[in-house]
């Protein structure tokens, strides 16, 4: 080249689309996060990241239930976001305290509430 060239490069931003939802007993009042964040799930259950992007999950269950499982493909503690991904956080009904008694849950918890 002996002259001055101008020239132009476009870039677009590669994307992949998290959807988190949760079911079982609890879900509702229970949270999934994610790290890097965007999916507080809870009120925001659709987040997106770089593709390629590792998406770390943090399951909180609500007092008295428990953590279950992830279901989905390619969903679990850490999602590679190589794809779209949908995914489900799965709670339930968290067992008594070894040593409770359930007819006297106000024993167990102090509060005459759940466990």
């Amino acid at each position: 080249m002996d002259a001055l060239t101008d020239c132009t490069a476009t870039f677009t931003r590669n994307i992949r689309t998290l959807t988190m939802s949760k079911s079982g007993l609890g879900s509702a009042d229970s949270l999934v996060m994610s790290s890097p964040s965007g999916v507080w799930c809870g009120s925001t259950c659709t987040a997106s990241f770089d593709v390629g992007t590792a998406v770390a999950l943090t399951a909180s269950p609500a007092p008295g239930y428990a953590f279950v499982e992830w279901q989905g493909t390619g969903c679990g503690w850490t999602v590679l976001l190589d794809e779209a991904r949908s995914c489900t956080a799965v709670f339930e009904e968290a067992p008594p305290p070894p040593g409770c008694d359930p007819e006297a849950r106000a024993a167990c918890c102090g509060d005459g509430e759940r466990w």
